[in-house]
């Protein structure tokens, strides 16, 4: 709609500049139909090659860029592409532009009167107050829309920024993960799914390169945690959000590992075995729901795998406290989480979900990715008949979870960006012409004492006053607008102050700059050029 607006205007000014030759046409005969015909025509052509220009861009940028930005995290991205709809469409709107935006400007060249028109001066003579007033009102509609759509990036860059400063609860530089699946004939119970988990990790903290390495039943922002109910000793069970908690199976060195902040107490560890005390470690949503300012070490939770006096798990006693995770995603708040030692799997979580397939999560000291080979080895090396699979580094799959809303802002902000410069490009154009037809009035104040700075400030405030107009427009539509990107946006309100107004302060700057150039030609106008007869 803005590049059309810029075709209507340049079309009106077009035709204001051909005044004369359709006058003479018509003194000659042509009629109004066959006038409108001739400049239909022309429009015609334009819009057939800029379509023609546009479909060769939209394949390149469609087809190619796009693909490219939204990786292969974007669901189906890759297919896309050019099929006879589309161009049909892209032909039909090409068709339409010049028949809606060409055909005002035609109309407008016919509202002359023919002896003026073919005066020696009719040339300069001033256009009309309907032709300024439609070429402002193309003006102020392109400030508008330029505004929604830069307020529309504005709030997706200022969204994607808070994602990007989510605290994750956990660090993922160099931390490479894998999901195996120890076959069900060799690993029939959790004892032997231990012993295996146990001595890989061994074989693999020997590796060079590796500084750490845990394994646990999902990585965060991978996979999520089993859910259950969950009964803190002397309460009653209930079925509400409260009771809900997630869990997760994981070897005492996750922790640090991951490197998860530990707030009070103490990890899990290696003593924590079969025939040791029950155990757990929560997390603070935890914690701060059922014992607040409460210590909430040596209190004890059950999971509950049925009703309560058929439950075959045991109370655990809560051992320390960690720092919340994001293990379903970054937008979400993170819930209620009981971690359980990997030998006690039995004791906490019972028949549940019972997973031979755990997740092994490595914390090297070089690029993760160059270790996969030598791990992959030393899992076979136990075991030839265990798949692995989900190989990826941790910052791939923080890339990934981010990869949605990056994609967003940058469409957007692409659009927001062209139609700044379209908008720029429309203001510039209309204060360019205006300049054009006011040269002799210009001449005039400037022999008669106008200084540079006089001419300078009538030229800004006239293109000033059409940028004011638009931007309340623009907020005023943007504020309705804005609406319906609430879901892709995280901490960021689709009416934030601070982004309509910085947004509104760049417009205003990109439009004052795109003034500014032919005020700064109309102050250098030379009075006795400017007056001398033409």
């Amino acid at each position: 709609m803005i590049a059309c607006a810029n075709v209507a205007n340049l079309l009106l000014a077009r035709s204001e500049a051909r005044q004369k030759e359709i006058a003479i046409r018509a003194a000659l005969g042509a009629g109004r139909a066959r006038i409108i015909r001739q400049l239909a025509a022309e429009s015609l052509l334009l819009a057939v090659i800029g379509g023609g220009l546009g479909l060769l861009l939209a394949w390149w940028g469609g087809f190619g860029l796009l693909p490219a930005l939204g990786s292969e995290k974007i669901p189906r991205l890759r297919e896309i592409a050019p099929d006879v709809r589309v161009l049909g469409f892209a032909l039909l709107m090409s068709l339409l532009t010049a028949v809606v935006f060409g055909l005002a400007p035609a109309l407008q060249a016919l509202k002359f009167d023919l002896q003026t028109a073919l005066k020696e001066g009719g040339r300069t003579a001033a256009s009309s107050k309907g032709r300024t007033g439609l070429r402002q009102a193309l003006v102020v509609a392109e400030v508008a829309l330029s505004l929604m759509l830069l307020v529309g990036a504005g709030l997706l860059i200022r969204s994607f920024w808070q994602l990007q400063q989510v605290d994750t609860g956990f660090r993922a530089e160099k931390l490479l993960t894998m999901r195996l699946f120890p076959p069900a004939s060799t690993y029939p119970n959790d004892q032997r799914v231990a012993a295996f988990y146990e001595n890989l990790l061994e074989r693999v903290r020997s590796l060079p390169g590796v500084k750490d390495a845990a394994a646990a039943e999902g990585v965060p922002l991978g996979d999520r945690s089993g859910g259950t109910v969950m009964q803190t000793e002397g309460q009653p069970v209930e079925l509400t959000p409260l009771n809900s908690a997630g869990w997760r199976v994981v070897s005492p060195e996750y922790f640090r590992t991951l490197g998860i902040r530990l707030l009070r107490g103490r990890f899990l560890e290696q003593a924590d075995q079969e025939k040791t005390t029950p155990v757990a470690v929560v997390n603070e949503t935890l914690a701060r729901a059922h014992w607040p300012n409460q210590d909430p070490l040596g209190r004890r939770i059950r999971l509950l795998n049925g009703p309560p006096e058929r439950a075959t798990t045991v109370f655990l006693t809560v051992v320390g406290v960690v720092a919340d995770v994001k293990n379903g995603g970054l937008t979400e708040t993170p819930g209620q989480e009981v971690y359980v030692p990997l030998r006690q799997r039995t004791a906490a979580i019972g028949g549940m979900g019972f997973e031979r397939q755990m997740s092994l999560a490595v914390r090297a000291s070089v690029e993760p990715m160059n270790l996969v080979n030598a791990i992959r080895q030393e899992v076979w090396a136990i075991d030839r008949n265990i798949p692995i699979t989900s190989v990826r580094a941790m910052e791939q799959i923080l890339a990934g979870v981010t990869v949605q809303p990056r994609f967003n802002m940058i469409l957007l902000g692409i659009f927001a960006a062209v139609a700044l410069v379209l908008a720029a490009i429309g203001l510039y154009g209309v204060i360019a012409y205006a300049v054009s037809q006011r040269t002799r009035e210009i001449g005039i104040r400037i022999s008669l004492g106008a200084t540079q700075g006089n001419v300078l400030g009538l030229v800004l405030r006239q293109g000033m006053k059409l940028v004011g107009i638009g931007l309340v427009l623009g907020v005023a539509g943007a504020v309705g607008l804005t609406r319906v990107l609430v879901k892709m946006l995280y901490e960021v309100k689709p009416t934030d102050p601070a982004t309509f107004l910085s947004v509104s302060l760049l417009l205003v700057l990109v439009a004052l700059f795109a003034a500014w150039l032919p005020a700064r030609r109309a102050a250098k106008v030379d009075p006795m050029e400017a007056l001398r007869y033409e």
